[in-house]
């Protein structure tokens, strides 16, 4: 059937390490919408963007950049354990 509903747990969905990026100055995604986000499914690992906007990746690229070789490190780091 085409309607299946869909069943999020901890065995599916939480099985894959996940992060969030708060872009500190977005006018689409309100930081306070943001955090209840992150605060209703909370992900493993959380990083603040001061500045960033919607496009984190064109208003905050280094920055976004350096988060990104940090969470690549420590999950390389998690999987040798």
């Amino acid at each position: 059937e085409s309607r299946r509903q869909l069943l999020v747990t901890k065995e599916k969905f939480g099985s894959i390490a996940r992060a969030y990026f708060l872009a500190g100055d977005d006018k689409i995604i309100p930081v306070d919408l943001q955090r209840w986000m992150v605060q209703n499914n909370p992900p493993d690992l959380v990083r603040v963007i001061d500045g960033a906007d919607h496009m984190v990746m064109i208003s905050k690229p280094e920055q976004l950049y350096n988060y990104l070789i940090e969470i690549a490190v420590l999950l390389k780091n998690y999987a040798s354990i």
